[in-house]
């Protein structure tokens, strides 16, 4: 009778865990894209190395006259999608180049690590 509460116990340890890491991974991801550095100033990415350029589209342009507050996308909305993409091609800056039909727009860089 005591293997099967020795096995709920295992199981419940490992679980834990599992679920401890993924948190730390989660903690991870926010932290390195809390890092990238999103800009309007062209000094600030000088001397970087241009990767790509990237735009944010709204989510449904489609319901604009519908439903008008779901055409668009906030600045904290914009700012959290450019980190996210920068991060994906493998840079740490993103320098916001403008707005064209809704879809904001930026240039990724890869400066390293420098100071701010």
């Amino acid at each position: 009778m005591k293997y099967p509460s020795l096995l709920f116990m295992a199981v419940l340890l490992l679980g834990c865990q599992s679920l401890q890491s993924q948190s730390d991974a989660a903690r991870e991801r926010e932290r390195q894209r809390r890092a990238v550095v999103v800009t309007d100033q062209e000094d600030r990415v000088s001397g970087c190395r241009l990767l790509t350029d990237v735009s944010v589209a709204p989510p449904f342009p489609f319901m604009k006259q519908a439903f008008p507050e779901l055409s668009s996308f906030g600045k904290e909305e914009v700012i959290k999608a450019f980190r996210h993409q920068t991060l994906e091609v493998g840079g740490d800056t993103v320098l916001r180049t403008g707005q064209q039909d809704g879809t904001a727009q930026g240039r990724v860089y890869r400066c390293g690590t420098r100071a701010s």
